[in-house]
């Protein structure tokens, strides 16, 4: 048993070392050519980027961006409102509560996230396209084993 405990945590050392090479440079790289390409195609910053992200999942007021983001209400309802300007996001308030404001995507917004989802995409099958299937079928057996850690963390 001793064996085998010393084998799975050198084994997992390994893992997280890997891990820490490997997905955050990919993520930081990703991440920078999104925004860059946000700036250029579309004249939004990274945080109204995040911003409209957050609201077409579904997170519809200022203070829950905001919590999830880890920034001040401030901060979201300046990029909220310079997504207002720019016709990508709907602001309407609550007929019960009219302290409370709902945000929504408009049409163009949709549209903008729909366009992104898929250029992001294309970034992703560029980066991935130098890896051949015999690469291919392992790592996508690792990431269903990293979802599940994933799923794992987010349930508590």
């Amino acid at each position: 048993m001793r064996k085998e405990q010393n084998a799975n945590g050198e084994l997992l050392n390994e893992a997280l070392e890997l891990f820490r090479q490997v997905m955050l440079p990919l993520w930081h790289i990703t991440r920078t050519q999104i925004h860059d390409l946000v700036n250029q195609e579309y004249g939004i910053t990274s945080s109204q980027f995040h911003t409209i992200r957050r609201i077409a999942w579904g997170d519809t007021s200022v203070s829950g961006i905001a919590e999830c983001m880890h920034v001040s209400r401030p901060h979201v309802s300046r990029a909220v409102d310079e997504l207002v300007q720019k016709g990508l996001v709907n602001r309407k308030r609550d007929p019960e509560d009219r302290r409370n404001i709902h945000l929504s995507l408009t049409e163009k917004g949709e549209k903008m996230i729909n366009d992104l989802h898929d250029r992001q995409r294309e970034i992703l099958i560029d980066q991935f396209s130098i890896l051949g299937d015999e690469e291919l079928e392992p790592l996508v057996s690792a990431l269903k084993s990293m979802k599940k850690v994933v799923e794992h963390k987010t349930k508590k």
